[in-house]
């Protein structure tokens, strides 16, 4: 019985291991992901034409076309306002469904 109780605390122990390894390697992803979307939403408050922003969107964030075209189509009307980051991010959020970026981040 002393045999069960041992095997089942190293059995639980690597799968906790396995599973918190598996949540920080998600984790890591996003925030490599999230790193460039910010970048394009600077540029995008910056100024940077909108088939740039569009293109960039696609090719370096992987967003895929319609959505881009929707995202930039969306926060075109707030460029020229002082959130213009900010709302890029929150249209962002709300085109892919699920609130993954903070628009009160900054890139480096």
């Amino acid at each position: 019985m002393a045999n069960v109780g041992m095997f089942v605390i190293a059995l639980s122990t690597i799968l906790g291991y396995r599973i918190l390894i598996f949540f920080y390697d998600i984790e890591y992803r996003i925030v490599r992901f999230n790193k460039k979307l910010y970048q394009v939403a600077e540029a995008f408050a910056d100024g940077m034409d909108s088939e740039e922003v569009e293109a960039n969107l696609i090719n370096k964030v992987g967003i895929d076309q319609e959505s881009a075209k929707s995202i930039v189509k969306k926060s075109l009307k707030y460029r020229k306002k002082k959130q213009a980051y900010k709302n890029f991010i929150k249209i962002t959020n709300k085109v892919l469904g699920i609130r993954i970026y903070d628009p009160k981040y900054k890139s480096d």
